[in-house]
């Protein structure tokens, strides 16, 4: 049971690394908008629209622009 857990453990790290590797923005958001991961890519895409930087809530960041 064991080895089941710290094989998971290690499949998440893994795609963890991915996501942050990506070459494309990857943004997981709930359904009202808060950002609940952002890969680097995508931090460097939007800060640009984000008025004050804060890039909590996707649609706020993209208020200025929508």
């Amino acid at each position: 049971m064991h080895d089941t857990a710290a094989t998971l453990a290690d499949e998440h790290e893994a795609l963890i690394q991915f996501l942050y590797m990506a070459p494309v923005g990857i943004i997981q958001t709930s359904i009202n908008g808060a950002i609940w991961l952002m890969n680097p890519i995508s931090a460097q895409l939007l800060m640009p629209l984000a008025r004050d930087g804060d890039l909590a809530n996707l649609f706020t960041a993209l208020e200025s622009v929508a």
